[in-house]
């Protein structure tokens, strides 16, 4: 006999046995709520604006368990103005939604947002993405270009642009353009439009001075032809170019080393091969005369070269001006023009006063040039050298003057005899001139010296001191005996007068009656000289 069947067998085959409990496992109540939202099928798909999608979309919505979701409405978010279709779509029994997509106009990557609506928001949600081209060309427009000046021959400033656009106004890439100028030439006559839907080209207007014109066409398109206009004027005169400079100095009527060359050149630095073209000469700025063929033709290359110019004239700096009737004219750089070469022998050296004292006094030095002839020579540098020490000489502040003449100072702190020697330019004087330096003015303390005896009661000692001047000079001459004081302290105490010696030498006496040390204390105007306090031993 078999055992009875169990409650729990009996309860689980009753469950078993209801209506749509076959194959699917009982549903808690928080299972069946949609979890996630699949894409399937149609992304990334490529369109025209405004156009739907080739394909259609589907979408697969299950729960947390990832079971399909039946008759669940889906809800979509698109952009830039695309269609869903059907407006409402609800998932069939295997959890799936399929739908068209019309995209917008705007072309670029478009989004579609597909997803469950919660509280104003799609959640769960998912996202197909589309590339958008824009339509077929519906017009062309003039983007820059228009209005434009310039010279004849010569290309506009700016390129001329038109863009093409579809009826939505997206750029339209990949399409010909045809260029073509009444006038002048164009870099192009068929351009391909970029991502941009811009086509472009630089324009050379023609040879004629007035308005030209320049077309660009694409069929049919609303807008073609664009027009676009340009003012040619008239260039500058042909010119004449220095391709040789003269000698950037020269000797006063004396032929340039290096003569001028002249070619004829268009406004663009084109060579004009034009003979006959009559080139003149002439000084612009400096005075003077310009002397030699000053006037010279152009050869079959169109060169005028120049063989003999020379200026005559006074020391300076000098430029020429070339000029040709119909042309514009140019200019040399700098020639410096000097005076001939000064004579070693007829130049002179001469200094005043001829003795000065040290440190304070100054003699002026006055080289004069001349040339052989005896002529003043100006615009020369001149140098000057001394010999011996404590120098200072002031050079000349510029070359010679129209007399000859330039002048230097010296000062010196040596007293010594002093030679002065010129150089003008690249020649030395013969002649010397000479400056005896003395020393003089007020003693120093700090170079003023003593000599301080040891001393013996009852007998007097001699102090002597011997000036000098800031520089260390010693002083030969006297005057300033007022300005030392004495003072001797010590085993013996006395303030002794000082004699001026007349020679730069101050002596003073005292007479020491006690044995011991004495101290002397020397000061001029209250400043005590070099070695002071001295020691006196008094024996």
């Amino acid at each position: 006999m078999k055992p009875p069947l169990s409650p729990r067998f009996l309860v689980a085959l009753a469950l078993a046995l209801l209506p749509g409990c076959a194959s699917d496992r009982l549903l808690l109540p928080s299972e069946g709520a949609p979890a996630a939202v699949t894409i399937l099928d149609g992304d990334a798909q490529q369109g025209i604006v405004g156009q739907p999608l080739n394909d259609s979309l589907m979408v697969r919505v299950s729960d947390g368990h990832d079971r399909p979701v039946v008759n669940q409405a889906v809800s979509f978010v698109v952009t830039l103005g695309g269609v869903v279709t059907p407006t409402a779509v609800i998932t069939d029994h295997e959890g799936k939604a399929r739908f068209a997509w019309s995209l917008g106009t705007v072309s670029g990557t478009q989004v579609l947002e597909v997803g469950i609506s919660a509280s104003g928001q799609l959640a769960p949600r998912t996202m197909f993405n589309a590339h958008a081209d824009p339509g077929p060309v519906d017009q062309i427009e003039l983007v820059r270009g228009d209005g434009q000046t310039a010279q004849v021959s010569h290309a506009v400033p700016d390129s001329l642009v038109v863009r093409l656009l579809d009826s939505y106004g997206n750029p339209v890439s990949g399409e010909e353009v045809t260029w073509q100028a009444a006038a002048g030439s164009l870099s192009s006559g068929t351009v391909t439009t970029g991502p941009d839907g811009q086509a472009a080209v630089s324009w050379t207007l023609g040879s004629t001075a007035g308005v030209q014109t320049a077309t660009a066409t694409h069929g049919g398109t609303t807008g073609s032809p664009v027009n676009f206009s340009a003012t040619a004027t008239q260039g500058p005169p042909p010119q004449l170019v220095l391709v040789t400079q003269p000698s950037s100095s020269a000797r006063s009527g004396e032929v340039f080393a290096t003569q001028p060359v002249i070619q004829l050149e268009d406004d663009t630095g084109n060579p004009l091969a034009h003979a006959g073209v009559q080139v003149t000469a002439q000084i612009a700025s400096g005075g003077g005369a310009l002397e030699g063929a000053t006037t010279v033709a152009t050869d079959g290359n169109g060169v005028a070269q120049f063989t003999d110019l020379k200026i005559t004239g006074a020391a300076g700096d000098r430029t020429l001006i070339f000029a040709a009737t119909g042309h514009t004219a140019t200019s040399s750089g700098v020639i410096t023009i000097t005076s001939p070469l000064p004579s070693a022998l007829r130049s002179t050296v001469s200094a005043a006063p001829a003795s000065i004292v040290a440190g304070t006094g100054m003699a002026t030095i006055t080289v004069t040039a001349r040339d052989d002839t005896g002529a003043p020579v100006s615009g020369q540098t001149v140098t000057i050298s001394v010999t011996g020490s404590g120098n200072t000489v002031g050079q000349p502040a510029g070359p010679t003057d129209a007399s000859g003449v330039a002048t230097a100072t010296l000062t010196s702190t040596r007293p010594e005899s002093k030679t002065i020697t010129a150089r003008i330019g690249s020649v030395t004087v013969n002649q010397a001139a000479t400056v005896i330096v003395v020393p003089g003015g007020q003693p120093s303390p700090a170079f003023t010296t003593a000599n301080v005896p040891n001393g013996k009661s009852f007998k007097v000692t001699t102090i002597t001191i011997t000036s000098a001047d800031a520089f260390g000079n010693r002083l030969t001459q006297g005057g300033y005996a007022g300005q030392f004081s004495v003072m001797v302290s010590g085993k013996n105490h006395a303030t002794p007068n000082v004699s001026d010696n007349g020679n730069g030498t101050y002596t003073a006496t005292y007479l020491p009656l006690f044995k011991g040390n004495d101290q002397v204390d020397i000061t001029l105007n209250g400043v005590p000289i070099s070695g002071s306090p001295y020691q006196s031993k008094v024996k």
